[in-house]
């Protein structure tokens, strides 16, 4: 995350998790990635329909939350 809005400028970084990898959104949530939408029955899980959940984080959070000033 460093490196995307400190080097490469990036305004925002965004993800796609599915709904049901609750062990990946919680190290998603901690990374500083926060809910910004769902995309219904567009995932599988173990065979089976699920919700895709749309993850983001913007340069301005990211880096107010490490050096806050």
């Amino acid at each position: 995350m460093r490196w995307a809005f400190e080097y490469a400028a990036l305004r925002m970084v965004w993800l796609k998790a599915l709904e049901p990898n609750a062990a990946g959104l919680t190290a998603y949530r901690k990374a500083g990635f926060e809910p910004a939408g769902r995309l219904r029955q567009s995932g599988y899980w173990r065979g089976r329909p699920c919700d895709e959940l749309l993850m983001d984080a913007t340069a301005d959070d990211f880096l107010a939350a490490i050096d806050p000033a």
